[in-house]
């Protein structure tokens, strides 16, 4: 990292400036919410109680697999992101018993 104990290369232009790097999916990708959400349509559960409260049983990379399908590339990172921006909650663990029957922890 010598290079950042140099002035004359600190300063020059377009090295560790502000807004320096790539742009997010969230700009870059046109439509990406209402993808996101043509995906989960067909993966989601829901309270019947209680309409805010829903739930996906897909894992972030199937989701991504899935967008994928419809030409839309994302990271594992971008779909974190968009499920708990809409309060998507973190699937919880399930064991699986020897009988092969599931059990929620």
């Amino acid at each position: 990292m010598w290079e950042l104990e140099e002035e004359k290369v600190v300063d020059q232009e377009g090295i560790h400036q502000p807004g320096g790097g790539g742009k997010s999916a969230f700009e870059t990708i046109t439509f990406l919410e209402e993808e996101f959400f043509g995906v989960l349509e067909r993966h989601t559960a829901g309270s019947r109680m209680d309409e805010t409260l829903r739930w996906t049983h897909l894992k972030p990379n199937e989701i991504a697999r899935l967008l994928g399908h419809e030409g839309i590339e994302v990271s594992v990172t971008v779909l974190d992101q968009l499920l708990k921006k809409h309060n998507f909650p973190k699937p919880k663990a399930v064991k699986t018993l020897a009988t092969g029957e599931s059990e929620h922890l």
